[in-house]
């Protein structure tokens, strides 16, 4: 019992660690995308950040991500302080 919890306590720290870069490459791709596929003459309601291809509003995709990249942060976070208590 005691090796399955350390290795899914060490398995899901490794996922979340490995999470972040992903979701920092997830960032700069939409941020790319905001830069080649919204409107720039503001005919378009919040044309700094809808896609005129695919017609999603980037700015809250990209709000979502660091939410995500928070949330993964804060996990990672709480995994390290409750270590012995979770290994126990």
């Amino acid at each position: 019992m005691k090796k399955t919890k350390t290795f899914i306590y060490y398995t899901l720290l490794t996922i979340l660690f490995l999470l972040i870069p992903v979701f920092v490459f997830a960032i700069i791709n939409t941020m790319v995308s905001i830069k080649y596929e919204t409107a720039e003459s503001g005919l378009f309601e919040g044309s700094g950040c809808i896609s005129v291809i695919s017609g999603e509003n980037l700015c809250q995709t990209i709000w979502i991500i660091r939410g995500l990249i928070l949330l993964c942060t804060i996990s990672i976070i709480t995994l390290l302080i409750f270590r012995k208590r979770i290994l126990k």
